[in-house]
């Protein structure tokens, strides 16, 4: 392109809303006579503003008028006009305020500049944050299994675009597109939601008002009563919800602690303290012995060794003392056999004197596989009752067995990539996701 400069000497050049980049000469030729107008505030220049603000929770948005540069969104800022905004802001709704306060901005410099032939810069007036690209737009897109439901949820909102499939998803190698469905499809069926929160609350007002007492199994009671027990197979953290609902109803549970299963690790700081935190709510703590660890031909006397072992390593990183003993999947390697009222220093949960004189159920593998459990109360055949529910079942919402699994899965998971980007924010070093 070829042209005089003289003739531009009284040009003034305007750019809004446009992906064309000025070429440096004719900026040159301007000689500063060049603004472009960000349909965005100073905190959020380059690409896809709206969205980014949406992300970030933005309190306020509008637009900034600024003098042109080679680098976008880069030269001197010199109006801006901001509006509040409030927290369920869209980002459409954004970038229309954005365009609009962008209009304003323009009339503001056509009716100033040919008074002045110049505006000055507005004080204290900086750009602010990092420059988004495209490819930061693409990243923002991308969701994936790990991400806890808020970050999720945010991903969803601040990607929303009328006509655009913006979310990605990175599985086996391969990406897709997600859209959104009808948060009601697919729902559980009606056989899982014996299986809920709130069914589990049901189950102990049951037992109450048959005039069951909830005991320890340290301490019996005379009369009609029940062992409400928890191995804790999958999930802590439900264990503690349940230990919670149960404090709320004022009753007591005994919940059994694994040292060697697979869904979570009970020396870990945060299992040390939901451990604690069930203790402090009434609740006396177990130990789930998984013999299968070992992968020998069990006796009496290294059963008894063995089980006082993991006993004195939970009480001594954990804190708290044990008061029974439960075996897990006790089917196996012919547990059951070993009946003595008392292994290791603990009461043994499968002992002969409680298989003798208990009624038992129990919720195992998340479905009634024999009788169910609110049956077996309402039915009153039991003196006493040993009920052994597994925390991992018992959800806020229905779902078939393997989802519930699947939850504590990748919630475990969530937790430890939490934990991973933490450390990383913690110690100052970049966190590097692509």
């Amino acid at each position: 392109m070829t042209f005089d400069a003289a003739d531009w000497s009284s040009t003034l050049l305007v750019s809004f809303c446009t992906g064309v980049i000025v070429p440096a000469s004719i900026l040159d030729a301007l000689q500063g006579r060049a603004i472009n107008i960000h349909p965005a505030s100073k905190d959020f220049p380059g690409r896809d503003p709206h969205h980014f603000a949406c992300y970030n929770g933005t309190e306020e948005y509008g637009a900034t008028a600024h003098l042109m540069t080679p680098r976008v969104d880069a030269g001197t800022i010199l109006r801006e006009k901001l509006c509040p905004v409030g927290p369920d802001v869209t980002p459409g709704e954004l970038r229309q305020l954005g365009e609009k306060c962008g209009q304003d901005l323009y009339q503001c410099v056509v009716t100033e500049w040919p008074k002045t032939g110049n505006l000055e810069p507005a004080a204290n007036l900086k750009w602010a944050g990092r420059k988004s690209t495209r490819r930061d737009f693409v990243e923002l897109c991308r969701i994936h299994p790990l991400m806890d439901e808020r970050e999720v949820e945010k991903r969803i909102r601040a990607t929303r675009s009328e006509g655009y499939t913006n979310l990605r998803m990175d599985v086996g190698g391969r990406t897709f597109a997600l859209s959104e469905v009808d948060e009601h499809a697919g729902q559980a069926s009606e056989a899982w939601v014996d299986f809920t929160e709130d069914s589990y609350r049901g189950m102990i007002r049951a037992a109450l008002s048959r005039g069951y007492e909830f005991s320890s199994y340290r301490d019996r009671s005379e009369g009609p009563h029940v062992l409400w027990r928890h191995d804790i197979d999958y999930s802590l953290h439900r264990s503690l919800r349940l230990s919670q609902i149960e404090t709320e109803e004022g009753v007591k549970a005994t919940y059994f602690v694994g040292l060697r299963l697979p869904f979570y690790n009970t020396l870990e700081k945060e299992s040390v303290n939901i451990l604690k935190e069930i203790v402090s709510g009434g609740h006396d703590i177990g130990l789930h012995f998984d013999a299968g660890f070992y992968d020998i031909e069990w006796t009496a006397a290294d059963l008894n060794a063995r089980v006082s072992v993991e006993k004195q390593i939970v009480e001594d990183n954990v804190g708290v003392e044990l008061k029974a003993v439960s075996f897990h999947d006790p089917t196996a390697g012919n547990m059951m056999a070993f009946d003595a009222p008392e292994i290791g220093g603990l009461v043994n949960a499968y002992g002969a004197p409680l298989k003798e004189s208990y009624e038992y159920c129990s919720d195992s593998n998340g479905h009634w596989r024999h009788k169910r459990i609110l049956d077996v109360i309402e039915s009153g055949e039991g003196r006493n009752l040993q009920i052994l529910t597994h925390p991992g079942w018992w959800l806020p919402e229905a779902m078939p067995p393997r989802q519930r699994i699947e939850r504590a899965v990748m919630g475990r998971a969530r937790a430890v990539m939490a934990q991973y980007d933490a450390h990383l924010e913690k110690s100052g070093r970049q966190n590097i996701a692509d």
